[in-house]
């Protein structure tokens, strides 16, 4: 089996560790540049996919760009995690290295639209003006928000007020919670320049309306932290996942805020109940089950409660890939961790009935010498 098959078969059964394992001997085992470029950008997203490992994926992306620059890829995916850790000043360098390669056309427009956004959270408020300028040069004008912008950061000390207030009156009147943020985000970056002390209560609004916008986050969260105010964001979350009655996108959510809290934040106990609500409402949330599973069972010691997180999600997770890959982490857990082949038995028997050739079914059938799937 050669290893593209290999890596195709460890993601069919959601091996990830495996597929983690083999990728690193992938990167190892390359001569060509461009290959092991591939083997990093995508060991990276394994790692932030599947393990929340966002730091950890940095350090690949940034090697995938190394080995092959054309892999602009690699740089797109390495912005998505500083905007997670809210590291605008990095944000910032990637934007302007994806920049030099995408000079014309509307993803360059696009580009400099974020990157205009990202000069007036750092305060260089010159730069961004020429940078909405640049964006909205590149769209053949065509770009509205890059306009609107070029005009926010223009606003004078005599205007300001009246600007906020009609971008506000905008957001109220917004059909869609998208828009909604993006209006209050505006206002916000303009009330910041004049009125700083103001800006907080404009920076809720945007995050209530769209808790799921990177900007929104980084402003909102990050003032937050530097305000010793973490308790606030903590009940402001709980408050909007109680409010989502879609239970999809009330998962996603919860991933989400426990993802910026353990990454972002550096808080394990809270962004730990934020990812266990995330894996009772969608078991597919398999990067909060490995969080977990290293947080709770290889640092922490108790294996038991990794072993109750995924039985109870199984019972969500019906029978399909998803149920596959918990009940063989259940197993894997009841039999190498604990020792109890016994609850083994009975979470493997439930595998062999949905996957019966799954490699960590038939590695504890050769163990106990006999076949559950008879």
């Amino acid at each position: 089996m050669d290893l593209q098959e290999r890596l195709k078969q460890l993601e069919n059964v959601r091996d990830w560790q495996g597929l983690v394992e083999e990728l690193e001997k992938g990167i190892q085992s390359s001569s060509a540049n461009e290959a092991k470029a591939s083997f990093h950008l995508r060991l990276g997203k394994v790692l932030e996919g599947k393990f929340l490992a966002g730091v950890k994926a940095l350090k690949h992306f940034q090697d995938a760009y190394k080995l092959n620059p054309a892999l602009a890829e690699s740089l797109e995916a390495a912005r998505a995690v500083y905007w997670s850790l809210g590291k605008l000043n990095m944000a910032q360098k990637l934007l302007e290295l994806e920049l030099r390669t995408i000079k014309d056309g509307p993803a360059a427009s696009a580009l400099l639209l974020e990157l205009g956004d990202v000069l007036c959270d750092l305060g260089d408020y010159d730069k961004a003006t020429s940078t909405y300028a640049r964006a909205l040069a590149t769209s053949q004008g065509q770009n509205a928000e890059a306009r609107a912008c070029l005009e926010d950061v223009q606003a004078e000390s005599g205007s300001w007020k009246g600007h906020v207030k009609n971008l506000i009156g905008a957001a109220n009147e917004a059909s869609s919670g998208e828009a909604k943020s993006r209006l209050f985000l505006r206002a916000a970056r303009i009330t910041r320049r004049f009125a700083p002390d103001d800006v907080l209560e404009l920076l809720e609004l945007a995050y209530t309306a769209d808790p799921s916008s990177k900007q929104a986050a980084a402003l909102y969260e990050g003032m937050l932290g530097e305000l010793g105010k973490l308790d606030d964001l903590e009940q402001t979350q709980f408050r909007l996942l109680q409010a989502e009655s879609n239970k999809a996108r009330r998962a996603r959510l919860a991933l989400t805020f426990g993802t910026r809290w353990v990454s972002r934040h550096q808080n394990v106990d809270t962004g730990a109940k934020f990812l266990e609500e995330a894996i009772k409402l969608d078991p597919e949330n398999e990067g909060a089950f490995h969080y977990l599973r290293d947080a709770y069972g290889r640092k922490g010691g108790d294996w038991d409660r990794v072993l109750t997180l995924a039985e109870e999600a199984v019972t969500h997770a019906g029978e399909n890939g998803n149920a596959t890959f918990l009940l063989a982490q259940a197993g894997t857990i009841a039999w190498r961790q604990l020792g109890n082949l016994i609850r083994a038995r009975t979470v493997f028997e439930r595998l062999s009935q949905i996957n019966p050739q799954h490699p960590t079914l038939l590695a504890f059938e050769a163990q106990i010498g006999e076949s559950l799937s008879n």
